[in-house]
């Protein structure tokens, strides 16, 4: 590891996270998200904010995810 790289700084959002993920994978990201805000209504609440429209954008450079 290079100890003089230097920082980025990187923003994406909770919906762009969410869409770029597997339904298994949005699972888990769900059950983290939850587990971080220790919310017991929280899952389908950020469930339903989250849902990737019919038919969502391409990400660009995302890589190809097969499950």
């Amino acid at each position: 590891m290079n100890d003089h790289a230097a920082p980025i700084s990187l923003t994406i959002s909770l919906p762009e996270i969410y869409n770029a993920l597997c339904p298994a994978c949005r699972d888990a990201f769900l059950a983290l998200l939850e587990a971080k805000a220790r919310g017991g209504m929280l899952r389908e609440g950020l469930k339903r904010q989250l849902e990737a429209p019919a038919h969502p954008e391409p990400v660009e450079g995302a890589p190809a995810v097969d499950h």
